[in-house]
């Protein structure tokens, strides 16, 4: 077909467009480039320098840890460096150079080591860009912007891509044609590698605004007809119309029905792509509402409550490198911990903020945050469920309560001949006494040990002080009135005779030679201070007799034994009497057989559980350190992982780290528990919590986010922010799964999806043979039996994996209840399929999903949270409603995490809220 001579022109200006957009990512490549020389250029040089003065060295290491910093900041990966442009209204810029005091969009920042730092408190630089592109004077001339991942600046220091954090890019996120915040235009660029392969643009202002552009006459906005326009550059001012391919599926034209989508076709483009092993960053698909919530204040508890596919966890993501970088100086310090439910969940989510230029940041496991041990085993979940109930915390303070005891019996303690007794009644007393003290068990140890010695010195003193008072005094007068080279004879002559004086005494209570050690060099003194000497002589030597007492360090390990959390958990869950006594009036006579477990010979070989994990933190944070001594330092926290053996390799005493803001998703599964050891974790209380309550499939299912609060930061004030539209699951997914959210959270209304969707979910019910959809794909046997359950599973994800293991790529997932985990995937492997098989403590496979040609996940629905793929096997619903504590939530979150088609598949019967929802047809 012919190409008309306005087509061959609109492709031509295409074609310079890109041309032109190819020479500013080629620059800004090659200033990166000139970026990451000067970073090693700060280290090079003193590379292999090992002699010098301590400052020297001092400057060597902290040139070293400077310059691989700023390296590690500049490592953006295969990731695009830029990602689009703003162009602001040529009036802006004019008023902008006329009145340089005047407000305009800001650049935040200037060069410096750590890249574009952040100007004063707020990160915000006076003014716009300068005619050169200078950050702090006007806007440039010709009022174009890039933004990308991280700023780029070029031999002159003017900036060549902005950071998408800076305040200057936020029009980019923000802008609609109802709002344009000064813009004309904003475009979209689409890179493979270094290369610009496409753009879109969409024109914001209206249409008298836009006529010094060289809009064509009758041009609409490109929100408001979901047509983009094309600039060619400042050179022609040209506009080239270029809309939706008339090819694009009818689900992406349905994206069409929400107005308030920025940036479509960049979105709709991100959605049409293939999923892998690792979340992938927005940073170029950002919405207004999720910029909103990005860029919300760092104070405060901030909760975000979004159903499927809402962006959650890459806002969370995303807003944890914002407040890096506009709050770099104290979160640099402090510090910023990102919580997320499984290890599978943590390894999906590993690259996105490397991605977007940070790698300060923890991530870990809400149960890796502990640190000092890990889970390594499971349990039922009513037992978990258990263990996460807040009453376990006041069963913990019970517990060591009940280690704090008075004696049962008396216990002697020998000074020499002399002998001393610790009674029942002392012990009490003290015991009473330390309880009323500020601190941990374990420092309140030392004040058991100084009270229960003061006690025995006394009683010593009591019982022998005139026998021995009148021997010393007759040896201080002796000595005091003698020479002080007098003969050792008659010194060993008298202390001979003082011996034999009085029945019953040793040489051992009475110590001469240290007295007369002590005496003699205060003979000038008189006798006063030679008394005092004597006093505490005898202080200290009944002292050292006590502490080497084997009775008495026994007695005093009953009293207030030091102990790790460790080491109270052991004993508590290994003996139902101490769990009678600690859960008494707390837990029913049930519960407390449900918590025991037989007691392990050491700490190393107890089964360790997630759940026990909360558990242990709230007995360390009662008891302490094990060797911690009242008023001992604590050194100030480091910047190790709070997992693995980071934490383990620090000292005790830094224990547990606090953070400048903490970052929790999927916060609805935490337990009670959980969350009081998130809390602790806390430096100032500021807090990001991501999730959605009608996922909820932890062991406590909250009803408002205010419980989830009131656990984690007790009376604290919080906002809350919601995300409601879907950009995920298809509508057609969302309408089949929408009656299983009515049953387990009627309050809660489903997100908005953005796209329709082409096929509808697919049913085959194994015991019938038949398959309730458009499309029938086999029959299974009619006998449902289990092993044809299983050869239907295998044979649907040999197909599915096929699909996904072409030229596209993409992943998909088979998601099962935990009890059939591993025959389906037995079942797959058998077919001759390769699967990743993710565990609940753990997967197997040689890499993370997708890496080493394996595109098939096959998981238990408790660890498919968070996650998504392009085609998704439900097995046995009814199963994953009754095995999981979230019950129909947790299924809720199985038919959810797909983005493009679903396949259920059982021999059970549905459950009635499933049964009960027609299959969606395609439209």
């Amino acid at each position: 077909m012919p190409v008309s001579a306005e087509g061959r022109d609109a492709a031509l200006l295409r074609a310079e467009a890109i041309l032109a957009e190819q020479q500013v990512v080629d620059k800004a490549y090659r200033c990166l480039d000139t970026m990451r020389d000067s970073a090693r250029a700060i280290f090079a040089p003193v590379i292999g320098t090992g002699v010098g003065t301590p400052q020297a060295l001092t400057e060597r290491d902290i040139a070293v840890r400077t310059g691989l910093r700023r390296l590690a900041d500049l490592d953006i990966g295969d990731t695009a460096l830029c990602f689009g442009r703003i162009d602001y209204q040529v009036q802006t810029v004019l008023e902008e150079k006329a009145s340089p005091g005047k407000s305009a969009p800001a650049i935040s920042g200037t060069p410096a080591i750590s890249g574009v730092e952040p100007a004063g408190e707020n990160s915000q630089a006076g003014g716009g860009l300068a005619e050169n592109g200078q950050a702090g004077g006007g806007l440039a001339e010709n009022g174009q912007l890039h933004i990308g991942r991280i700023a780029v600046w070029d031999e002159n220091q003017d900036p060549v891509v902005v950071d998408w954090r800076a305040p200057v890019a936020e029009p980019f996120y923000r802008a609609t044609p109802n709002d344009p915040m000064g813009l004309v235009m904003r475009r979209h660029l689409e890179i493979e590698g270094r290369r610009v392969t496409d753009l879109q643009d969409e024109h914001l202002a209206p249409e008298p605004a836009r006529a010094g552009t060289g809009s064509a006459p009758g041009q609409g906005s490109g929100d408001a007809t979901g047509r983009g326009g094309l600039e060619d550059g400042p050179a022609t001012g040209q506009v080239h119309e270029c809309g939706f391919d008339p090819d694009t599926p009818p689900e992406d034209l349905d994206a069409l029905l929400e107005p308030e989508i920025v940036g479509r076709e960049a979105l709709l483009g991100a959605l049409r792509r293939s999923r892998s092993g690792w979340l992938g960053d927005i940073v170029a698909t950002v919405q207004r509402s999720q910029d909103a919530i990005i860029r919300a204040p760092l104070p405060g508890v901030l909760v975000v409550q979004g159903g499927p596919g809402t962006g959650k966890t890459a806002v969370a993501l995303h807003r944890a490198a914002y407040l890096l970088y506009t709050h770099r100086f104290p979160l640099e310090r402090q510090g910023m911990l990102v919580l997320g439910p499984n290890p599978i969940f943590m390894r999906y989510i590993e690259r996105v903020l490397p991605s977007l230029g940070e790698n300060g940041v923890t991530l870990s496991t809400v149960a890796g945050c502990y640190g000092l041990s890990r889970p390594r085993a499971t349990e039922p979940p009513a037992l978990a469920a258990l263990k996460g109930d807040i009453r376990m915390a006041r069963v913990i303070e019970r517990a060591i309560r009940d280690r704090e005891r008075r004696l049962i019996r008396p216990v002697n303690v020998k000074v020499g001949s002399v002998q001393v007794t610790l009674t029942p009644e002392m012990s009490e007393r003290i015991v009473r006494a330390a309880r009323k003290r500020q601190g941990t068990h374990n420092e309140r140890r030392r004040l058991v040990e100084r009270a229960v010695l003061r006690e025995l010195i006394s009683r010593y003193e009591q019982r022998f002080g005139q026998i021995i008072l009148a021997q010393q005094e007759r040896r201080i007068a002796a000595i005091a009135g003698s020479p002080l080279d007098a003969p050792a004879e008659s010194n060993e002559s008298e202390e001979h005779n003082d011996r034999t004086s009085y029945e019953g005494i040793s040489v051992g209570e009475v110590p001469y030679g240290r007295l007369d050690a002590d005496l003699r060099t205060i003979a000038d003194d008189g006798q006063a201070s030679a008394r005092e000497a004597a006093a505490g002589s005898r202080e200290r030597y009944a002292r050292e007799q006590m502490s080497r007492d084997l009775a008495l360090r026994r007695a005093l390990d009953r009293m207030w034994p030091r102990l790790s959390a460790e080491e109270l958990l052991r004993d508590l869950f290994g003996a139902p009497a101490l769990l009678a006594s600690a859960g008494n009036g707390i837990l029913t006579e049930e519960e407390q057989s449900l918590l025991y477990r037989p007691r392990s010979p050491s700490t190393d070989e107890v089964p360790w559980t997630a759940a026990d994990m909360a558990l242990l933190d709230e007995a360390r944070a009662l008891l302490g350190d094990r060797a911690s001594k009242r008023g001992s330092r604590r050194k100030p926290a480091g910047s190790e992982e709070e997992t693995g053996q980071g934490a383990r390799g620090r000292a005790r005493e830094d224990w547990p780290r606090r953070y400048g803001h903490i970052i929790v998703d999927e916060a609805q599964d935490c337990s009670p528990m959980d969350l009081r050891m998130i809390g602790r974790r806390s430096l100032n209380g500021s807090a990001t919590l991501v999730g959605d309550l009608a996922q909820a499939a932890g062991t406590k299912a909250y009803g408002t986010w205010n419980e989830i609060i009131g656990f984690m930061a007790p009376g604290k004030p919080w906002r809350m922010e919601e995300l409601d539209v879907n950009y995920r699951t298809p509508e057609l997914v969302m309408s089949f799964a929408t009656p299983v959210l009515r049953a387990a959270f009627p309050e809660l209304s489903p997100p908005r999806s953005v796209r329709r969707g082409t096929k509808p979910p697919e049913v085959i019910d194994v015991t019938s043979g038949g398959m309730e959809s458009a499309t029938v794909l086999e029959e299974a046997s009619p006998d449902g039996s289990p092993h044809d359950l299983l050869a239907v599973v295998a044979e649907q994800a040999t197909r599915i994996s096929g699909q996904q293991g072409g030229a596209a790529g993409g992943v998909a997932a088979v998601i099962v209840p935990p009890s059939l985990l591993e025959p389906v995937a037995g079942a797959i492997e058998a077919s001759g399929t390769r699967a990743w098989v993710a565990g609940s403590t753990g997967a197997t496979g040689t890499g993370p999903l997708g890496s080493d040609g394996q595109s098939l996940l096959v998981c238990p629905a408790d660890l498919a949270k968070g996650l998504e793929f392009d085609l998704v096997i439900v097995v046995e619903p009814a199963a994953i409603a009754e095995e999981l504590p979230g019950g129909e939530r947790a299924l809720y979150v199985a038919l959810t995490r797909t983005t493009g088609a679903l396949l259920v598949i059982h021999a059970s019967a549905l459950p009635a809220s499933l049964a009960g929802s027609a299959v969606p047809s395609a439209l």
